[in-house]
């Protein structure tokens, strides 16, 4: 499953092709989780926030382990820490949930008539949905996300999906 960063509004453009016999998960975060010690933790799968909100999350710059004890977080974009086996690196805080916010539902719909065949969405800020297999004239398809929080206020995020060739 690759869980991209809601923070784009402009379609995101996966590079990695889909195998159109293959059904995949693609999927945003809309909310960082918070840190953990001792933690897997992996660059296409998490984003972070520290304990304490700083007005920062903190994107996986290296897979790698979290440490016993939380970084020294750094509140300048772009700054990077380690921890563990991890490299953190900051990025100012435009995430569409806030503190104490949820998602309270999400859709998914693809283009091209590429089937869905499952979707799952986490109140916390994390949605995905199966995409597959791909029908054989379709090069490219889009897939985007609607997502409503809490406050009522509502999103819509996209990505453009390639096709490997068959």
């Amino acid at each position: 499953m690759k869980i991209y960063t809601a923070t784009q509004l402009a379609p995101l453009v996966i590079e990695a092709p889909h195998d159109p016999d293959a059904e995949l998960f693609y999927g945003f975060k809309y909310k960082a989780e918070l840190w953990a010690a001792n933690k897997a933790y992996r660059k296409d799968k998490h984003i972070i926030l520290p304990s304490i909100f700083n007005g920062y999350y903190y994107l996986i710059d290296s897979n790698g382990i979290s440490g016993n004890t939380e970084p020294d977080w750094p509140t300048i974009t772009k700054a990077t820490v380690e921890g563990g086996t991890v490299s953190y690196k900051a990025v100012e805080y435009n995430l569409f949930l806030g503190e104490g916010e949820t998602l309270t539902a999400s859709t998914w719909v693809a283009t091209e008539s590429v089937p869905m065949t499952n979707d799952l969405f986490d109140v916390s800020g994390e949605t995905s949905a199966m995409f597959g297999p791909i029908p054989g004239a379709v090069t490219e398809f889009t897939i985007t996300n609607s997502v409503v929080k809490s406050t009522g206020e509502k999103d819509d995020r996209s990505m453009i999906i390639t096709v490997s060739e068959r």
